[in-house]
């Protein structure tokens, strides 16, 4: 018999305040997040005794017997608790056991199970010694490497742009964009809504043939006006010398950091510098709001990963597992 049980969360309070202080919480774990960006999520506790040792946050089909990934939902899992008496190799372990508990109990309750881990998951022994000995590819979990970017904007605003590390950090061309932008009298202001960037978002995936459904473009303008009433997000118009709208981007916000979620061109817009500019001046909107660290949210295509990779920071993995 384990040592552990798992419980329904029902204070959604106390569970946010458990994603604000685990290291392995994001923005996309939090109970409002959840609940503006899809229908079906359950959360449980995993205690030992009374103790809250860890956090699971799912995702599931309307028929709740599979566990899905859902592409608003970045992140979810497993999030753990921090004792900072307790000795690293001990929480090590613990992590570990709570981890087979929890894998034994998805396994048994859903049929499917699809899980984007956070990066800070650093122990996947668990998942890949599942039925390690089976000579059936379905017992077993499949695991997808994939990678972000997390970028210290912390110096961004102190003095000269130019002179400051994060911009001399960056690609030749970022350069060239942002003083462009500049010579062109580019600004970036706060929007106070959604329905903007759905609108460009969408004309942008009609443009490459990949026609967004209304179901995905309202949940799209839900979850982005959701986050920017709670002051969870903050949507960035970036405008020509004219006035005109060239970019919108979306950045969301938590304790940690801040994560680049959302953007798009305006329809018409020539500018080249127009999503290198919106980045940038977002980046320095947000560092004055006290962000020091932007997940830039997956460089996992060649072209959006590099562009995302020109703006400098670290890259960081993290695993999709299914089973």
């Amino acid at each position: 018999m384990s040592k552990y049980k798992l419980e329904k969360v029902y204070d959604l309070e106390e569970w946010d305040r458990f994603v604000g202080n685990s290291p392995q919480g994001t923005i996309f774990s939090y109970s409002y997040y959840l609940k503006l960006a899809v229908d079906d999520w359950e959360l449980y506790w995993i205690k030992k005794g009374d103790q809250i040792k860890a956090g699971l946050s799912l995702v599931i089909n309307p028929q709740k017997n599979a566990i899905i990934m859902d592409d608003l939902v970045i992140h979810n899992g497993l999030i753990f608790s921090v004792n900072r008496e307790q000795k690293e190799t001990k929480a090590r372990l613990a992590r570990f056991e709570i981890t087979e508990f929890v894998i034994e109990w998805m396994s048994e309750k859903f049929n499917n199970i699809e899980l984007s881990l956070s990066p800070r998951t650093e122990d996947m022994r668990p998942y890949l010694w599942y039925n390690y000995h089976s000579a059936e590819v379905s017992d077993k979990f499949a695991l997808d490497l994939r990678y972000t970017s997390y970028l210290d904007i912390s110096d961004i605003n102190k003095g000269n742009e130019e002179e400051t590390n994060i911009f001399r950090g960056l690609e030749t061309l970022r350069q060239r964009n942002i003083r462009e932008a500049r010579r062109e009298d580019s600004k970036t202001v706060t929007g106070s809504n959604g329905t903007i960037f759905v609108q460009s978002y969408a004309l942008m995936m009609q443009e490459k043939d990949e026609p967004q459904s209304n179901d995905k473009l309202n949940r799209l303008e839900r979850l982005i006006d959701g986050l920017v009433e709670k002051k969870k997000a903050i949507v960035y118009l970036t405008k020509n010398r004219e006035g005109q709208n060239i970019y919108i981007s979306v950045f969301g916000l938590d304790n940690k950091r801040a994560y680049y979620l959302f953007g798009a061109p305006v329809e018409g817009a020539k500018e080249r510098y127009k999503g290198t500019i919106s980045f940038w001046d977002a980046y320095r909107d947000l560092a004055e709001r006290g962000v020091n660290i932007v997940d830039l949210e997956g460089v996992n295509s060649p072209q959006r990963g590099w562009y995302k990779l020109s703006f400098g920071g670290e890259l960081i993995s993290y695993y999709q597992i299914s089973k």
